[in-house]
Formats: structure tokens, C-alpha cells, sequence
């Protein structure tokens, strides 16, 4: 599975829910460094990183 976009409703099974798009993919589409880079990024920010890597687009703006 490389990743699906979809713009919606999510639930989550820990209670967390919102909408708007989303992307789903699988756990090992991205590398413990790129997990760790989502992670230090702000909220606004990891919808981007995550579609550039998951498109092999160029990610130095957020890894800088």
C-alpha cells in the first residue's frame, strides 16, 4: 500500500477523532527517522512532510 488520501471523518480507536483529509498508510512507509522528524514537527506541519516523503518529494524544508 503506498498511502490514500481521503478527506472525511476518522475515528480512532484510543478516542481520538477529527475530520478534514487524511492520509493512511502503512507503518513502514517511513523510516524511525522520518517517524522521529514527525514528531518534533507542529501539527500544521506533518500532513505536508508526510505527503512530500510519501511522494519521494524533496523534504529538506522540515528536516533542516
Amino acid at each position: 500500500m503506498a498511502y490514500v488520501e481521503y478527506d472525511g471523518l476518522y475515528f480512532c480507536e484510543d478516542g481520538n477523532y477529527g475530520g478534514g483529509p487524511v492520509i493512511i498508510t502503512d507503518h513502514d512507509s517511513f523510516t524511525e527517522e522520518q517517524i522521529e522528524i514527525i514528531s518534533g514537527l507542529t501539527d500544521n506541519s506533518r500532513y505536508d512532510y508526510a505527503k512530500a516523503v510519501l511522494n519521494g518529494q524533496d523534504t529538506s524544508y522540515w528536516e533542516d
